[in-house]
């Protein structure tokens, strides 16, 4: 066997390799290191991909949401209001905020439970999208990876004035982050 050939079958076995170990790598299974290199240099399509994103009525008290997910990748993660108008940076203040009561339920025990709203915490932009995080999350930690979960938003206090403001409202739930 040739030099050449050693080491073109060494890269063939380390490529399969890398293959095979690419969805335990990305689940987190295989550490922490492994997995940021896996999302930079081979992420999967549904890596950042909201893992829900629903509408929702901010300006009528009683507007819900459940929704079942399941969080398949570790990390941080991100829950808050996509909107349909341009979010002014800087953003204006005092700025009326709806409170949204947020359970997470696993077989219908809850594993977290809050409310959330007076404490919109930062704007974010994108290319034709806008919103406002009202919440992190560690997966596994905060929340349990790889199992089932329910979502259960409900407006505690509607704000007529965000709505106006931001327009359409959407429950945004979405992977924040590698580490």
């Amino acid at each position: 066997m040739t030099i050449a050939t050693t080491l073109a079958t060494a890269v063939l076995m380390l490529m399969v390799l890398a293959y095979v170990l690419r969805v335990p790598a990305l689940q987190g299974r295989l550490g922490v290191s492994l997995r940021a290199i896996y999302e930079f240099f081979w992420p999967t399509a549904d890596l950042w991909l909201p893992l829900i994103d629903e509408p929702i009525d901010v300006a009528m008290a009683g507007a819900a949401i459940t929704r079942e997910l399941k969080i398949q990748y570790p990390g941080y993660y991100t829950l808050g209001l996509r909107v349909a108008k341009r979010v002014p940076n800087p953003v204006p203040t005092p700025q009326s905020k709806p409170t949204l009561r947020v359970s997470f339920t696993q077989n219908g025990k809850e594993v977290k439970g809050f409310d959330i709203g007076p404490q919109l915490q930062s704007p974010w932009w994108r290319a034709e999208e806008w919103g406002f995080e009202m919440a992190r999350f560690w997966a596994p930690g905060d929340l349990p990876a790889h199992e089932r979960l329910t979502l259960t938003a409900s407006v505690a206090y509607p704000s007529e004035a965000f709505a106006a403001r931001n327009g359409a409202t959407a429950i945004w739930l979405q992977k924040l982050s590698t580490t």
